[in-house]
């Protein structure tokens, strides 16, 4: 008994260090991870009234029905499970929605607390590895999945472990709202005026461990191990053909906070000095489909703006050298390449570079409508938009 009077209140201790009071409104919305929300704020709520709930353990957002409702179920659930449960309980939201689809809390959460709708849309590639996002949980519950495509729906369901209630395959709600909306305003101005746009992976825990690598990343570590490896490979191969053939390099940063997109520039920098055009991410201003569009030539390492590109019609090269298959497209072509050699890679981009936009595209077109469902219509970002409004209405 002093036991658990002691842990709870070392508990209530911790929460409190970390916590902003305030009294939240109900709310027709609730985003599952505040980190991800960008893109559910900009292109699909729009005027819809909704909060947000950080779940990386960062900060908490309490009151005192909150607290009340945590310590009521702390006794039947895990304390992170406790607290969404509470969060949901005073928010009373009918919609709880994620871009964080591969999140295990959410799962848990939307088998737990029933009652409100529960959309979790996809934000990245997804693989069969050991070390993935599929095979690490022991059982993944999803009740609406808004998938890229029928490729997903079928990696899903051959992994066996994973119940999705149903399935909408509508595509990147980014590409949709991208071709939709932004790209026929800058269809005449759009020029290619570099050859080669590298799409960022930077992670500072993967590129730079010994500065960034902390406790929470040492169960991950032989993965990132790899990554950096074939990442490092990558950027040399890229750099010394850049260098050879005099081309112009242009590279999409990744990270949209501004004080991580220092960090990303300082390491590209210290790569490619000044040979390359550092451009940081901002969804405001589509600064990854723009680079990718003013290039004739996007590389990348596994990346999902790389299979964006598929649906931007412009040629992306994939290079991965883990020697981990599932970290490759799985569809062959032009489009892929493992061998650590730069003597293969330089003449492998030689070709690649000549080939001309509609050869690329009669090769490409089938797998751009198998990885994204709604290749060619781009209507995926207003269906998504229609479900959650008509839910918050009842």
């Amino acid at each position: 008994m002093i036991y658990k009077i002691r842990h709870l209140i070392k508990l209530l201790i911790r929460i409190i260090r970390h916590a902003e009071f305030a009294n939240l409104p109900e709310s027709p919305v609730l985003i599952f991870d505040a980190d991800t929300a960008e893109v559910l704020e900009s292109l699909i709520l729009n005027d819809l009234k909704y909060v947000k709930i950080n779940t990386r353990g960062t900060k908490y957002n309490v009151s005192f029905p909150i607290l009340f409702n945590f310590f009521k179920n702390l006794s039947k659930y895990p304390k992170d499970l406790a607290y969404y449960i509470a969060y949901i309980n005073v928010v009373k939201p009918k919609v709880v929605i994620t871009y964080t689809d591969n999140s295990a809390r959410f799962h848990s959460i939307s088998q737990i607390r029933r009652g409100p709708n529960y959309h979790a849309v996809q934000n990245g590639g997804r693989d069969m590895r050991k070390e993935s996002d599929i095979s690490s949980n022991q059982h993944i519950y999803i009740d609406n999945f808004w998938c890229f495509g029928k490729f997903e729906e079928d990696l899903f369901e051959n992994f066996g472990d994973y119940t999705v209630q149903k399935y909408h395959n509508i595509g990147s709600i980014r590409l949709s709202y991208y071709r939709s909306n932004i790209a026929p305003l800058y269809k005449k101005k759009q020029k290619v005026d570099y050859d080669i746009c590298l799409i960022s992976n930077y992670k500072k825990e993967i590129n730079e461990p010994e500065k960034y690598m902390g406790n929470a990343h040492r169960e991950h570590e032989h993965v990132y191990e790899y990554t950096r490896k074939s990442i490092d490979l990558m950027h040399e191969f890229i750099n010394r053909y850049v260098v050879e053939n005099r081309l112009r390099i242009i590279i999409a940063g990744c990270l949209p906070n501004p004080e991580d997109a220092i960090v990303e520039e300082k390491f590209f920098k210290k790569l490619f000095g000044t040979r390359a055009k550092f451009i940081p991410n901002s969804l405001e201003n589509w600064t990854t489909f723009s680079a990718i569009l003013r290039s004739n030539l996007s590389i990348c390492f596994n990346s999902t703006a790389g299979f964006e590109a598929f649906g931007l019609e412009k040629k992306v090269l994939f290079c991965n050298f883990t020697g981990v298959n599932e970290l490759s497209p799985p569809w062959p072509g032009p489009w892929s390449f493992d061998q650590p050699s730069f003597k293969l890679f330089n003449n492998h981009l030689d070709k690649y570079l000549k080939m001309s936009d509609q050869e690329y595209k009669n090769l490409s077109k089938k797998i751009a409508g198998y990885q994204f469902s709604d290749f060619g219509k781009f209507q995926g970002y207003k269906i998504l938009q229609k479900t959650i409004r008509e839910e918050c209405r009842f």
